[in-house]
């Protein structure tokens, strides 16, 4: 089973903001087109991608200006101690704590 989130930054985070899951559509692959799809995920790159900080309780969406304070723990739960912009919709992070890796819920059948 494959699945595909939705695809602007907007809609993703409106979802996961409002509890759901950003996912856009699921698919089982067939034999034929196993092989690309295990190319094109190991190939893909995070370069250009803006880190973002989602404030729950805000609903709001702020950029991380220093992205390097996050490497390696983009995904996981965090407490997040930095200064918020609201106007430009920016955040200064001064020190990032795991409080939670993230693990992948999905499975291969």
């Amino acid at each position: 089973m494959r699945w595909w989130n939705v695809k602007h930054p907007a809609a993703y985070a409106d979802r996961i903001l409002a509890g759901h899951s950003p996912a856009a559509g699921r698919a089982t692959p067939v034999d034929a087109t196993r092989e690309t799809d295990r190319v094109l995920l190991l190939t893909r790159i995070r370069e250009g991608v803006p880190v973002v900080f989602i404030d729950e309780q805000a609903k709001a969406l702020y950029r991380v200006e220093n992205p390097k304070v996050a490497d390696g723990i983009e995904s996981d739960y965090v407490e997040v101690v930095g200064t918020i912009d609201a106007a430009a919709k920016t955040v200064h992070v001064d020190s990032v704590r795991v409080l939670e890796k993230y693990v992948a819920k999905c499975s291969v059948k």
